[in-house]
């Protein structure tokens, strides 16, 4: 199980499974990236689309109060480098504000 679940990481997706070879990987692909709270916005900017449609948002089917300390820190240990990307990348979205940054944004953090 943990195999796959640690194979489902953002930073095994785009890098080797650490912070810094996925950091590298977006940079040097330079690939655009929109935080979901912009999503909107940056769909009627780059492409003339006016929604707010979330027909595919998935049912929650487990929440953080459901785990017990025990499962909440596996949890945090498993995705240790997930979130410490997904905090680099926010900063860098706060720092270039707008709808969306590109992977070289992430250089001036």
């Amino acid at each position: 199980m943990e195999d796959f679940t640690r194979s489902i990481l953002v930073t095994n997706m785009l890098g080797r499974g650490s912070l810094n070879s996925a950091i590298d990987l977006i940079v040097r692909t330079n690939i655009e990236l929109v935080p979901l709270e912009a999503y909107s916005d940056w769909l009627a900017e780059q492409w003339g689309i006016d929604s707010t449609t979330r027909a595919n948002e998935s049912r929650k089917v487990l929440r953080t109060e459901d785990l017990d300390e025990s499962l909440l820190s596996r949890v945090h240990a498993v995705c240790e480098e997930d979130f410490r990307l997904h905090e680099r990348i926010m900063k860098a979205w706060r720092r270039v504000g707008g709808t969306h940054i590109f992977g070289s944004d992430l250089l001036d953090d």
